[in-house]
């Protein structure tokens, strides 16, 4: 258990560096560019709710005793898992790759929550 909390810690850090990254020095800030207003907002939700959910999932890999906001943290990767499957056709690499990470978030939940002795 605790291989698997450093490990999905780890690539929570690796996750938000990169994206930080990719987003200050890569592209930009391409949502304050104009353009159609769903595309923009659809930007925004990515550029604000990704970094968001990547700091949830960290902090509830090293604040583990609050079943609450693991459930709320679950209910962000079920809908980013969601999202994540619309892109496996388009860009399957990518979308596999997140898949998989939130599936190893998944059994981290399912082992905290569930199998808590």
């Amino acid at each position: 258990m605790l291989l698997l909390r450093w490990l999905v810690g780890l690539l929570s850090v690796l996750g938000l560096v990169g994206f930080f990254l990719i987003v200050l020095v890569g592209k930009g800030f391409e949502v304050y560019q104009s353009g159609a207003g769903s595309e923009n907002l659809s930007r925004a939700a990515g550029v604000i709710g990704i970094p968001l959910l990547l700091a949830a999932m960290l902090v509830s890999v090293f604040l583990p005793g609050s079943p609450r906001f693991l459930h709320v943290v679950a209910a962000g990767v079920t809908v980013a898992t969601v999202v994540c499957a619309t892109i496996i056709p388009s860009h399957p690499g990518e979308g596999l790759l997140y898949a998989g990470f939130f599936g190893l978030w998944f059994l981290y939940y399912a082992l905290t929550v569930w199998l808590r002795p």
